[in-house]
């Protein structure tokens, strides 16, 4: 089967360096608010002190949400579903937003794109 490109974009909540076999470019940031399981985590200590004194140390401050980025990456694959599994095998936690077959020159354009966004943005 033969491979084609894919435009994909996706949202992610992962907080670690990830390294690509491609490329892939921030768009945005914030949209998405994701309990992280924080409260497991938490030293029990810190919850003592909620629990004796909880004027003087917020709850939330010790549970903040983490907000999501999303990206978007040119992938090579056989399929939109296989696009998919590429960046699911190193984005677990990737929403999805847009997977689509790109030919080159809309590839090209919308390099284009991200390339004059962020020269503007300097």
């Amino acid at each position: 089967m033969t491979t084609q490109t894919y435009y994909v974009s996706w949202h992610t909540w992962m907080e670690q360096e990830v390294n690509t076999p491609w490329d892939f470019w921030y768009l945005s940031k914030g949209t998405m608010p994701k309990a992280t399981g924080e409260t497991a985590n938490l030293d029990p200590e810190q919850v003592w002190q909620v629990w004796q004194n909880p004027q003087d140390i917020k709850w939330d401050s010790l549970t903040q949400p983490v907000w999501d980025i999303k990206l978007a990456a040119f992938v090579q694959a056989e399929s939109e579903e296989k696009a998919q599994s590429q960046v699911s095998e190193l984005f677990t936690d990737a929403v999805y937003d847009k997977c689509v077959w790109v030919d080159e020159d809309t590839q090209q354009q919308i390099k284009k794109l991200f390339g004059e966004t962020l020269t503007r943005g300097v």
